[in-house]
């Protein structure tokens, strides 16, 4: 079985259970997050790859350009307003924070669904195989065949694309 080790939480009383209420109430704080950032935007591909690409050590450089244009004001044209640019730069800042704690979240969502969706399908397989078995509860043949597409093999003809008929040797 995987490991199931969220601070106190263990394998044998994990049960996560997201009733619609509880969904309803998820999706109301995310939007309520998202009223609280009203700048945030949405860029398409092709925007996207025009803009320049900012890692580390551009950030660095802006860091630094900041730094130098506020303590020579005289050295940018009145035009550029270095205390909305300070601003922005310490929202960039910021939102990175804010990025890095989602991404943290995103990935508990995933694994959670990944460790949900492998659970549900082993106890799936193991309806079926019962109901392969003289056990089975009779009348349930049209179900069992509706299962059994999942594990059905392509014939070779199929999977290549062959559509001629081929004759059974005698």
């Amino acid at each position: 079985m995987q490991s199931v080790n969220s601070g106190s939480q263990s394998a044998q009383n994990w049960n996560p259970n997201l009733g619609a209420a509880d969904l309803s109430s998820l999706i109301g704080t995310l939007g309520k997050l998202q009223q609280q950032m009203p700048y945030l935007v949405g860029l398409s591909r092709g925007e996207r790859r025009k803009l320049p690409k900012v890692g580390p050590l551009t950030r660095s450089f802006v860091a630094d350009a900041l730094a130098t244009a506020q303590t020579n004001p005289g050295l940018l044209p009145r035009s550029i307003d270095i205390t909305g640019l300070r601003s922005r730069a310490d929202t960039l800042d910021r939102l990175g924070e804010v990025k890095r704690t989602l991404a943290q979240f995103l990935e508990k969502v995933d694994d959670t669904e990944v460790l949900l969706a492998s659970e549900v399908y082993a106890a799936a397989r193991t309806v079926y195989a019962v109901m392969k078995t003289p056990a089975a509860v009779p009348g349930l043949k049209e179900r069992q065949d509706r299962l059994a597409v999942r594990f059905a093999r392509k014939s070779k003809s199929r999977q290549t694309g062959d559509n001629s008929t081929v004759k059974p040797t005698e």
